[in-house]
């Protein structure tokens, strides 16, 4: 059989890391000794990236793996609520302020089992995303990042009887040291799940005790179908030695999922292949999970998804799709650091298009809280590139409870927000980078009408 080659890749930080979803894979079964090795190799993927740039409460390459198992359970009624109030409207910016109680299946079932509870509280799906949260309640569980790969890697789901594997992301949120929320976004695009479905979501083990904890229940898409749009667009790109066909962009209350396709020379190429969209007022759409996959077996052929967050404004007349190319074997150069003390505002000029504008720099227990405009080709990924050093020039770690402040204030003032942790250092310093990894193809970008 024909095996499709997959490979893994970041595009965006934060809330805009992305997993590749695999729609092909090998089946492996593993014993105890290797399922122990990936969890090491998951939590020690995660501990390199906290060096680099934290792990910032989101997941970056999670691997999907298929494992052999039986479970038992009675069927959980699913109730609607009148308003989307939990776990996702919490954790996913994207969602507050919105009423999407017709399309959530909202459950708040908990399962005990070997001294670990785990709450299923809702599910909100369309055709490109499934979003499922769940609360873990365990001892000690905040001070202890060998479990982190277990909150996440632990979640199985099974539609209509068929396991589902699909990429994902994920963002968590500590509600004390023994409870733990986690919202999972799953990216289903192209899967022809129907609209009305048994759905079974179910943790095989969890923090090395092997447990019972499943959830059954019935979930239809059948509400967000009909105000899901799916615009026609096919226009060809050029990017870095692959030539690529935008085919058409999907819409729903939910999501923003773009579809392409196209063939590349080399299988090196397709990893900086990406998108930015923006709607009309010029406000960039965040990238929340995406898929690739290249089969050199014919002819080079490329398949992608990229899925963004909702559309901000139902008003919204047109969207700019803009193509880029991110080079991840080139590291930026970092910028001068500039002394935080110097007088507001602050330019922190990236390259000849972008830089960052600091309006306001507070200081506050622990914290240097840094509220900053970024004006330039793509503002969410300028905005990720903000910096700050101690007098030895090391760069202070972000804290990850205020990482979610990044983006909440985006849509309304334009205003990103960075939370850093204070050491013992007398003088800090504030830079960026020049983003020279990243190409922007501005003289291809599309104006899409989607009235």
């Amino acid at each position: 059989m024909k095996r499709r080659k997959f490979y893994m890749k970041t595009i965006y930080d934060l809330l805009n890391d992305i997993d590749l979803d695999i729609d092909e894979y090998e089946k492996i079964e593993l014993n105890d000794i290797e399922m122990k090795k990936l969890k090491d190799m998951v939590y020690d993927k995660i501990k390199r990236k906290n060096k680099y740039k934290k792990w910032q409460k989101s997941i970056a390459s999670m691997v999907i793996i298929s494992i052999i198992g039986i479970f038992l359970g009675k069927p959980i009624l699913a109730r609607s609520v009148n308003t989307l109030s939990g776990i996702i409207e919490k954790l996913n910016y994207d969602m507050k302020y919105k009423d999407l109680s017709d399309y959530t299946t909202t459950l708040n079932k908990t399962v005990t089992d070997k001294n670990v509870s785990i709450t299923l509280t809702e599910i909100l799906m369309d055709d490109n995303l499934l979003q499922i949260a769940y609360k873990i309640h365990y001892p000690n569980v905040k001070n202890d990042e060998s479990k982190l790969s277990d909150i996440f890697l632990g979640l199985g789901v099974n539609i209509n009887g068929e396991k589902l594997n699909a990429g994902r992301s994920g963002n968590t949120d500590f509600i004390d040291n023994d409870t733990v929320e986690v919202l999972q976004i799953l990216n289903i695009a192209n899967k022809k799940i129907p609209k009305r479905m048994d759905m079974k979501v179910y943790f095989k083990e969890m923090f090395g005790i092997a447990g019972n904890w499943e959830f059954k229940f019935k979930v239809s898409k059948e509400k967000i179908y009909k105000k899901t749009r799916n615009i026609s667009i096919n226009k060809y790109v050029e990017l870095d030695n692959c030539k690529i066909n935008v085919e058409r962009i999907a819409i729903s209350p939910i999501s923003t999922t773009l579809i392409f396709k196209g063939h590349g020379e080399k299988k090196e190429s397709i990893l900086g292949l990406g998108f930015n969209i923006f709607d009309d007022r010029g406000k960039e759409i965040p990238t929340t999970t995406a898929g690739l996959s290249y089969d050199p077996e014919k002819n080079n052929k490329i398949e992608g998804v990229v899925n963004y967050n909702a559309l901000s404004n139902k008003n919204i007349k047109n969207i700019t799709i803009v193509p880029k190319y991110q080079n991840h074997n080139i590291k930026p150069n970092k910028s001068n650091p500039i002394d935080i003390k110097e007088k507001l505002p602050i330019i922190l000029q990236q390259n000849e298009k972008n830089k960052l504008i600091i309006k306001d720099i507070e200081f506050k227990e622990d914290k240097i809280i840094v509220n900053y405009k970024a004006e330039g080709m793509s503002p969410i990924n300028q905005s990720h590139r903000l910096y700050i050093y101690d007098e030895n020039n090391k760069m202070l770690d972000e804290i990850l409870e205020d990482r979610g402040k990044l983006l909440s204030n985006y849509y309304k003032t334009a205003i990103f927000t960075k939370v850093f942790k204070l050491n013992n250092s007398k003088k800090y310093y504030i830079g960026t980078d020049d983003m020279n990894d990243i190409k922007f193809y501005d003289k291809e970008k599309n104006i899409i009408n989607i009235e």
